[in-house]
């Protein structure tokens, strides 16, 4: 099944005047060496998918989180932005075009879903992808530190006390034993 084939008769994206193939057009000029841009823009596109596995891979050029990176012209598009165009039309201001798969490089338009900034946040903790404890880059603590940090406190110790020993403030032992961070941590 090609990105076209799967276009064609859409509802959303009658034949292949998408508006992802449009915008694409507009930007590189209606025709180059009297060729279509926009058909050219597809295959090109296209020859850049691996289609071999449940996930549809982008295989050329990926920025350091893994998103692919595709080039109209002078303008560079996230690849997954310009697959989910191409198979329901334009994306709304202000929404994020988000991985069902948790795959960065799949463009596959099934795998995706749009959500604001908040369902992304949402989405990246339910999925565990969020650097929180000591995967965060800022922790001065580890697991093994709040556990005994936890320890202490029930033994008597001062919050003040415990902060002196592991170089933290008394506010982080409170947040720390009362739930507040570190939460997830039993």
């Amino acid at each position: 099944l090609s990105l076209a084939s799967a276009c064609r008769g859409s509802p959303a994206v009658p034949g292949l005047q998408v508006p992802a193939l449009e915008r694409a057009e507009a930007w590189h000029g209606a025709s180059k060496g009297g060729r279509k841009m926009s058909r050219s823009v597809l295959e090109r596109f296209e020859s850049k998918i691996d289609k071999s596995g449940e996930c549809w891979e982008w295989t050329a050029h990926r920025i350091p989180q893994g998103y692919g990176q595709f080039r109209v012209g002078q303008k560079l598009l996230r690849a997954h932005r310009f697959a989910w165009e191409l198979a329901h039309g334009p994306i709304p201001h202000g929404l994020h075009v988000l991985h069902r798969c948790d795959n960065p490089p799949c463009i596959r338009a099934s795998h995706l879903f749009l959500g604001t900034e908040t369902d992304n946040h949402a989405d990246a903790v339910m999925k565990n992808r969020q650097a929180r404890g000591q995967r965060n880059g800022m922790a001065k603590l580890s697991g093994i530190d709040v556990r005994e940090i936890r320890r202490l406190r029930k033994t008597g110790l001062t919050k003040r006390e415990i902060g002196l020993r592991f170089e933290v403030d008394k506010s982080n032992i409170y947040k720390i034993c009362s739930g507040k961070t570190w939460a997830w941590l039993k």
